[in-house]
C-alpha cells in the first residue's frame, strides 16, 4: 500500500514485467481532521472520502473523531475509525450513510468495504425524537438505502445510536421482488456488534444474499439512563409502550421491491433485546403480481431469546408474520430452518410454507413450542423441547391438513 498525502499522486510501479498499481491509503488527518474525539470533523473526512481514488482506503489510525454524517462512495475501504456521533435534534443522520436511492438522483453503490470501524451513537445527547417518524428519527449507526451491492462490514461496531444500529433499506428501489432484482445484493456482516441501539440491532429489507455471521445483536429498544418521551436515552415507543427487536425485517407497502430471499445468520448471539430475538413482517399480498415468498432464510448455531419484556404467554423469541388481510391468500414466507440453534422462548409463524426446526433445543414456559396460523410443512427434528408440540391452525391457502413432523431426541 502507498500512503499518501493530498499534494501525492497515484504512482504505478513496473514489477516482474507487469504493470502493479499500487493501492491508495489516505488519512483524514492529510485533509484536517483533529481526530481528538472532541472537533466536528465531518468535512475533513468527507473531502478525504471524496478524494479517494477507485479502491482506495480511507485509515483512521484508530483515532476518534466527531462527526453528523459520511458518505461514502463505491470502491472503497474505510478502516480503523472510532466514530462519535454529534447531539441535537437533526433527523436522518448516520455516522456512516451509504446512500445508493437511484430515484432520489444518487448511483448505486458496489464494492465498499468496512473495517474495524466502530460507531456510538450518542443517545443521551439526541433530542426530539418522533415515533412513529421517517425511519423513527434515521439516527442510526450505519444507514444503508437504497441499491448496494457488494457491501462488507468486518469487526465493527454500531452501539448507542438512536436508531438502529445498522440499517439495510432498499427503500423499494427496484420494482421487483425477484432476487436478481431486489436493490441491496451481497451484504456480509461478520464479527461485528450492534447492541443498546434505541431500536433495532440490524433492521433490513429488499435484501438478496444476506450473511450475518459471529456477530452480537444485544439489548436494543431498551430505556438507558433516565429516559424521557423524546430523548435518545428512552426506547423507540409508540404510546410510551417500548417495541423493537434484535433483527428486524419489515417491507412497508403491499407491492413488490421490499422482499428477500437468501439470508444465513451463522454463530450469533441475538439476546435481551427488549422483545423477541427476531422479527419479520410483510403486508405485500402473495397474489399481487410482482411478490414473491421470502425464502431460503437459515440460521445455525445461534442463541436467540424472547427479550427483556416477553409477549405474555406466548414468549415468543422468533416470529414471522404476515397482515391477517392476506389470511388463506398463500404463503408469505418458505424454506426456514433452524440448525443447531438455542432458542429460548417460542417460534410464532403466520403464512409460513416449510419450517424447519433441527437439533438444539427449545426452552420455554409457555405452553407449547410454536404457534403457526396459515402455515403448513412444520418440522422438529432432534430437538430438546421437553415434549411440547406447535399448536396449528389452517395452511397458507385456508386449509385444515397441516403438516407437522416430530422426531424425539
Amino acid at each position: 500500500m502507498l500512503r499518501v498525502t493530498p499534494a501525492k499522486t497515484l504512482v504505478l510501479l513496473v514489477l516482474a514485467g507487469g504493470l502493479c498499481a499500487q493501492t491508495v491509503v489516505l488519512s483524514p488527518k492529510s485533509f484536517g481532521a483533529y481526530g481528538d474525539g472532541m472537533a466536528d470533523d465531518t468535512m475533513a473526512i468527507q473531502a478525504a472520502i471524496d478524494a479517494l481514488p477507485t479502491d482506495g482506503v480511507l485509515d483512521g489510525e484508530g483515532l476518534q473523531y466527531r462527526v453528523s454524517a459520511l458518505r461514502l462512495k463505491s470502491r472503497m475501504t474505510m478502516q480503523r475509525f472510532r466514530l462519535r456521533a454529534l447531539g441535537g435534534t437533526r433527523n436522518l443522520m448516520a455516522p456512516v450513510t451509504i446512500d445508493g436511492r437511484t430515484r432520489r438522483g444518487e448511483t448505486p453503490k458496489q464494492g465498499i468495504v468496512i473495517r474495524d470501524v466502530h460507531v456510538d451513537g450518542n443517545r443521551a445527547n439526541q433530542l426530539e425524537i418522533e415515533t412513529p417518524s421517517e425511519e423513527d428519527g434515521g439516527r442510526h449507526c450505519f444507514r444503508v438505502m437504497g441499491r448496494v451491492s457488494n457491501l462488507r462490514i468486518e469487526r465493527s461496531s454500531g452501539t448507542y445510536c438512536a436508531t438502529d444500529g445498522l440499517l439495510l433499506g432498499g427503500m423499494h428501489d427496484t420494482a421487483s421482488d425477484d432476487p436478481d432484482q431486489l436493490p441491496m445484493q451481497n451484504i456480509t456482516v461478520t464479527a461485528s456488534d450492534f447492541s443498546w441501539n434505541r431500536r433495532d440491532g440490524i433492521a433490513f429489507e429488499g435484501v438478496q444474499n444476506l450473511n450475518i455471521i459471529d456477530t452480537t445483536i444485544t439489548n436494543n429498544g431498551v430505556t438507558i439512563g433516565a429516559g424521557g418521551a423524546s430523548h435518545g436515552n428512552h426506547c423507540a415507543h409508540v404510546n410510551r409502550t417500548c417495541f423493537a427487536s434484535g433483527l428486524w425485517y419489515e417491507n412497508d407497502f403491499d407491492a413488490p421491491g421490499g422482499g428477500l430471499d437468501t439470508v444465513n445468520v451463522i454463530g450469533a448471539t441475538i439476546t435481551g433485546n427488549q422483545t423477541r430475538a427476531v422479527y419479520f413482517y410483510t403486508p405485500a399480498n402473495p397474489r399481487r403480481a410482482g411478490v414473491e415468498t421470502r425464502r431460503n432464510i437459515r440460521f445455525s448455531n445461534t442463541r436467540l431469546d424472547a427479550g427483556r419484556v416477553p409477549v405474555p404467554g406466548t414468549q415468543l423469541a422468533v416470529q414471522f408474520s404476515t397482515h391477517p388481510a392476506n389470511d388463506g391468500l398463500g404463503a408469505a414466507y418458505g424454506d426456514i430452518v433452524f440448525q443447531n440453534c438455542r432458542i429460548e422462548g417460542t417460534l410464532a409463524l403466520r403464512g409460513v410454507a416449510g419450517l424447519a426446526v433441527l437439533g438444539g433445543a427449545i426452552e420455554t414456559a409457555a405452553s407449547h413450542a410454536g404457534f403457526a396460523a396459515y402455515s403448513d410443512a412444520l418440522t422438529l427434528a432432534n430437538v430438546a423441547r421437553g415434549d411440547k408440540t406447535f399448536a396449528t391452525h389452517l395452511t397458507p391457502d385456508g386449509g385444515t391438513a397441516v403438516t407437522v413432523r416430530f422426531t424425539r431426541r
